[in-house]
C-alpha cells in the first residue's frame, strides 16, 4: 500500500512574510491552501491509496480565526472528495492546551468524506479494495 505523507502545514493567517491580496485574503494562507490542494495531484501521480497527515494542521489550537477555519474546511472538502482516504493525526498544535482533555481542532472535520481522525490509537488499519495494512505509530 502506497501512502502520501505530509505534516506541519500550520494553517494560519500569518502576518510575517505576507500581505493582503486584492480580494482581502492573506497571501501566506492562500499560498499554503494552494499547496495543500495539490495533494490529489500527487496522490494520483504516485498511485497512492491513502494520505497520512502527521499533525499540526493548524497553528494556534485555541484561536483559529473563523475565516481561516472555513477556508481550510473548504480545501479539505476538495481534497477528501478526490482521494480514497485521508488520515489525520493530531499534532501538538491541533489539540487544546489543557491537561486531560481530548479537545482538538480536528474533531469538527470527522464528518467529511473519506477522512479518519486518529486521537489516541497506536495502530491504524488501512484498507484499499482487497488490501489491508496496519500502520503502527510509535
Amino acid at each position: 500500500m502506497r501512502l502520501l505523507i505530509c505534516s506541519d502545514i500550520h494553517f494560519h493567517e500569518h502576518s510575517d512574510f505576507s500581505y493582503i491580496l486584492p480580494d482581502g485574503k492573506n497571501s501566506r494562507l492562500t499560498d499554503i491552501i494552494d499547496i495543500f490542494l495539490r495533494i490529489p495531484v500527487l496522490y494520483r501521480k504516485y498511485d497512492c491509496q491513502a494520505v497520512l497527515f502527521a499533525g499540526d494542521m493548524f497553528h494556534h489550537p485555541r484561536s483559529i480565526m473563523t475565516q481561516t477555519y472555513q477556508r481550510v474546511y473548504e480545501a479539505l472538502e476538495v481534497v477528501c472528495s478526490s482521494i480514497d482516504q485521508l488520515i489525520l493525526l493530531k499534532g501538538n498544535h491541533d489539540q487544546a492546551l489543557f491537561q486531560n482533555t481530548r479537545a482538538t481542532a480536528l474533531y469538527p472535520l470527522k464528518n467529511l468524506p473519506n477522512i479518519s481522525i486518529v486521537l489516541d490509537q497506536d495502530e491504524i488499519l488501512l484498507k484499499h479494495k482487497n488490501e489491508e495494512a496496519v500502520l503502527s505509530l510509535l
